[in-house]
């Protein structure tokens, strides 16, 4: 087995210029930190949904520490879900402290999880000796893979704020990498304040690093990752008791993978996932490029195989939509191609890669990337900022206790507390909702815009996308 690599050195004057350098950087940021922050906005401006980015930009703007669920989801705490203190967090600096509204706090939320993805490759390009062409060319990278791979985009798509970890993931690897103890405490426990599970993938991105840059001679470096990967793991095992414990009320184990003890497991079952695993777009050219890479240096296969638990735990979830990484559910195989190509740039600037290493790089950026006619349409939909008016003209709408008045899903998305679970139009009109309000292009919009006529009610009134029906 080879190394992929030889231990020529780089030529001293091969070296970029710093400001140059930082400029380009300067621009892929912005470029990727208003993408991702436009995306939302457009998300509501479209018809979002209430379940569920609707509801956690209400939660990261409640200023409730108990980040108690708006009254169309349900009554309890949104810890019985999940431990995310960092929505709480959020709504506490971004909202409560710069005053911005609960959508544009969400979508900020977004934006800076783009950069922390930035950040380990521009750390390396400008401070890790890089030669020209590979110090620009990480700043490519990176804003390639942000901006285009599938597992991102679909997260963009069904926006949910795990969007974080793979930046988190990213920024943790690159602290052990230079051997920054108290960053990489702080990540970790950040990464513990995104969801219980938070610390197991601190727990997972310290083992790949123990694996591929560790001697087991090195005493020192050994019993460091040993306590970081037990601290990892406990934080993990607190969070869930402390969730278990202290709210209770909703099995997200269970209705998320298990379902009733796993007895959904047939052999065709696992064929028809196996299928989708290996023909997705988001999953199969992570997997082909870990095993190139992993034959032609053992290390670049370590984020694929420590992160195998986790996706064989996907693979036979009760739900197709996890069992098929679809949506944000493919969020791990984001986190596999971030490391590797992290690694190889990293390597890069101690000894010069094969064209084996570059040319499964080139094809993992080129294949695992968002269909082209899905960007474009996300960079050509510019906001329209008719948000705010919007919610305001929800809310005049929607007095406190008046269960008449009804909304669908795009509706409740911009103001998910204004209206209790009944008032949810669904499928169907239900009998005590003698106002309607329908937002226009929602996912329910051409199921429920026909049955107005139908059941006798009539347009009195449009804001935007809003429509604003009443029973004859």
């Amino acid at each position: 087995m080879t190394n992929g690599a030889s231990s020529r050195p780089m030529p001293e004057n091969a070296r970029p210029t710093p400001a140059l350098l930082a400029l380009s950087w300067v621009i892929a940021a912005t470029i990727c930190f208003a993408f991702y922050s436009f995306v939302i906005i457009r998300h509501f401006e479209a018809g979002g949904v209430v379940e569920d980015s609707g509801w956690f930009a209400y939660l990261m703007s409640s200023g409730d520490p108990l980040l108690t669920n708006p009254r169309s989801v349900n009554g309890l705490s949104y810890y019985a879900h999940h431990l995310s203190p960092v929505l709480y967090i959020w709504s506490i600096v971004f909202n409560s402290g710069f005053g911005f509204s609960s959508i544009t706090g969400f979508a900020l939320y977004f934006g800076f999880s783009a950069l922390l993805v930035l950040v380990p490759f521009a750390l390396l390009s400008l401070r890790n000796g890089l030669p020209t062409w590979q110090a620009y060319l990480a700043v490519a990278v990176a804003a390639v893979f942000t901006l285009t791979n599938i597992p991102t985009i679909r997260a963009l798509d069904y926006p949910h704020f795990e969007i974080a970890f793979p930046g988190l993931v990213g920024v943790l690897f690159l602290c052990l990498l230079h051997k920054r103890l108290l960053p990489a405490l702080i990540t970790i426990a950040i990464m513990a304040l995104v969801r219980e599970d938070g610390g197991l993938f601190a727990g997972y991105t310290v083992t790949v690093y123990w694996a591929a840059n560790v001697r087991f001679d090195d005493k020192a470096m050994v019993f460091r990752c040993l306590g970081l990967f037990t601290l990892s793991l406990a934080l993990s095992v607190l969070g869930m008791i402390v969730q278990h414990v202290w709210f209770p009320g909703f099995a997200t184990f269970s209705s998320n993978f298990s379902g009733n003890h796993f007895d959904h497991i047939t052999i065709g079952f696992l064929l028809h996932r196996l299928g989708a695993l290996f023909t997705n777009f988001g999953t199969a050219p992570v997997i082909l490029v870990s095993v190139i890479l992993g034959m032609a240096n053992v290390r670049y296969a370590f984020p694929l195989l420590f992160m195998l638990p986790l996706i064989v735990l996907q693979l036979v979830s009760v739900r197709d939509v996890i069992g098929t990484f679809q949506l944000h559910y493919g969020i791990p195989f984001a986190i596999v191609g971030l490391l590797i190509l992290i690694m190889v740039l990293f390597d890069s600037a101690r000894m010069q890669q094969s064209k084996v290493v570059w040319i499964a790089i080139f094809a993992l950026l080129a294949v695992n990337h968002a269909p082209t006619r899905t960007w474009v349409t996300s960079v050509t939909q510019v906001p329209e900022f008719s948000i705010p008016a919007s919610q305001r003209y929800i809310e005049e709408l929607t007095p406190d206790e008046n269960h008449s008045i009804c909304g669908s899903v795009g509706v409740l998305a911009l103001a998910p507390d204004r209206f209790a679970r009944e008032q949810f139009v669904k499928g169907e009109i239900p009998d005590h909702c003698t106002s309607v309000i329908l937002f226009e292009g929602d996912l329910d919009y051409r199921r429920l815009h026909p049955l107005m006529s139908a059941l006798a009610f009539s347009r009195i009134d449009k804001l935007n996308r809003l429509e604003l029906y009443r029973r004859q």
